[in-house]
């Protein structure tokens, strides 16, 4: 109990950040190369797995950095299908249309300051960072400086053991983590980087003999060395790009953790092997976990897919409790959650903002679809304060609005959410909702 209190102790001294960024004099690179050596054998050590080779480290400022987020990001998803995905995102109220491409980037960018970038087989590291004058905080008291010193660990090198779990994780996936669909990469980074964050706490502590036990602990990983676990001011992120961020650092680090703690890493490469979505990482299956496919429907004529994505039960989630403020209601919206397909279509000419958004999803039971229909109706409402949903049925739901036309249409365990042009509405290009509306008597919870 002692370590563990002594431990805590270091988390809260150590809120001081990197020192700051100056330019190294050219002998510091071999340091940096010894640097490298030495935390890849603390790494092996704590993870019992060995790295085929330890990557070079390169000075990189933020334009740079930034610079190869943004081609990581491109090769996972092109530029056009990440626009057309943000059109979608922006239709059914799940953030704006940058939001794709801001997700994908800040992934990508990992910790920030200093991060593996495959593309070049680089951990690339913000000026200052990594310094030979890095030993302690500057500023720390005499307890902690004493603690660094005996353990041998410097601020930044946990960070650096971070990012050597993407090496590792290169290297044994052979792929990058970024995946074609939201769902997909949320789950795929969710265990990667509490895996990442694992390796680094028990890095941190292993000198102390206590690491075991802060990780059994439930540490949020952002309290850390100033937060330098977590991307840069996660907490002031906004809406969907801020939650999704919440969920691969710390439900990760939650999850991974759990696993680690029950079973080691086996336990761990186990669940991010058959883990797959978002679902099996909030809840893990008592069995095999469910797997599911919607077909994509052909676009109208004139119409092509632009893009299909799959957002998941912590899309569902994030979407209604962002927009209504109620996580209650975001959870019981996306419990349930089996499969969905998010297509955007737009015209083979003219205008992308002409195009339209057609989300289906499949839910569990028709208890989990009425939950899931009643949560989005709640988004819109608070979208569209000043206008109300109508009902053409009780199962199909209108509203129109910022010059388009929303639908919903519940049909057994399935939800289908449809937004078209007024002007595409119009032409009675869709099916169903055409009957004279009545007015929605909407419950409240």
């Amino acid at each position: 109990m002692r370590w563990i209190v002594l431990a805590a102790g270091v988390v809260s001294l150590l809120g001081a950040g990197p020192p700051p960024a100056s330019d190294p004099p050219a002998e510091e690179w071999q340091a940096l190369a010894e640097r490298a050596r030495s935390v890849a054998e603390g790494v092996e050590r704590v993870r019992g797995v060995r790295l085929h080779a330890v990557p070079d480290l390169g000075r990189g400022g933020d334009e740079e950095r930034s610079l190869a987020a943004s081609r990581r990001a491109a090769a996972a998803l092109t530029a056009e299908r990440l626009s057309a995905r943000g059109r979608a995102w922006s239709d059914i109220g799940l953030g704006d249309s940058d939001s794709p491409r801001l997700l994908y980037e800040r992934l990508a960018a990992d910790l920030g300051g200093l991060a593996y970038d495959p593309l070049s087989r680089r951990v690339l590291v913000a000026p200052g960072r990594l310094a030979d004058g890095d030993l302690a905080p500057e500023g720390a008291d005499a307890d902690v400086d004493s603690l660094l010193l005996a353990t041998g660990v410097r601020p930044d090198e946990p960070v650096l053991a971070h990012a050597l779990v993407h090496v590792l994780d290169r290297e044994r996936a052979g792929r990058d983590y970024l995946r074609e669909s939201t769902d997909a990469t949320l789950a795929a980074a969710a265990w990667l980087e509490g895996e990442a964050n694992l390796v680094a706490l028990l890095y941190l502590f292993e000198g102390l003999g206590v690491g075991r036990q802060v990780v059994e602990g439930k540490l949020d990983p952002g309290s850390v060395l100033g937060g330098a676990l977590v991307p840069p001011a996660i907490d002031r992120v906004p809406g969907a790009v801020g939650s999704f961020l919440d969920f691969v650092y710390r439900e990760g680090f939650a999850q991974a953790s759990a696993a680690y703690s029950g079973g080691g890493w086996a336990a761990i490469d186990r669940a991010a092997a058959s883990r797959g979505t978002t679902r099996d990482v909030l809840h893990p299956p008592a069995g095999s976990p469910v797997s599911f496919s919607i077909a994509p429907r052909e676009g109208l004529p004139g119409f092509l897919l632009a893009d299909s994505d799959s957002v998941g039960e912590q899309g569902i989630l994030t979407l209604v409790s962002t927009r209504t403020g109620k996580d209650n209601l975001g959870l019981m919206a996306g419990d349930g959650w089996i499969a969905d397909l998010l297509c955007r279509f737009e015209p083979a000419e003219g205008a992308s903002t002409e195009g339209y958004t057609d989300w289906a999803v499949r839910l569990r039971s028709e208890q989990d679809a009425e939950e899931l229909e009643y949560g989005l109706r709640r988004a819109l409402e608070s979208r569209f304060p000043e206008r109300g949903i109508s009902l053409s049925s009780p199962r199909v739901a209108r509203l129109a609005g910022d010059g388009r036309v929303f639908t919903m249409e519940r049909e057994g365990s399935d939800v289908r959410f449809r937004i078209v042009p007024e002007w595409l509405d119009r032409r009675a290009m869709f099916q169903g909702g055409t009957s004279p509306p009545k007015k929605s008597n909407t419950r409240q919870k």
